[in-house]
């Protein structure tokens, strides 16, 4: 979501998408602001999730998204 808002800030004039939608130059790089200090929450959040699914429900992700991997470095054939 930064990288498509930093295109949309870099290219606002030529898409005229802000413009569009009565968005000012200033609010974008309070959304862009936003976005950023939001990456690490948001991986916060992931992480708990992830150990809450895998403690009540049981499901074994991480070690699923590990054999997934373990299983693409040893494949026999490179795509």
């Amino acid at each position: 979501m930064p990288i498509a808002l930093v295109f949309l800030i870099v290219l606002a004039h030529e898409t005229k998408m802000p413009q569009g939608y009565n968005i000012r130059h200033g609010d974008l790089l309070y959304y862009l602001a936003f976005c950023v200090v939001m990456i690490v929450p948001r991986l916060v959040v992931d992480v708990f999730l992830l150990h809450v699914l895998e403690t009540l429900h049981g499901y074994k992700i991480y070690d699923y998204f590990t054999f997934c991997d373990y299983r693409f470095r040893i494949r026999t054939r490179k795509w």
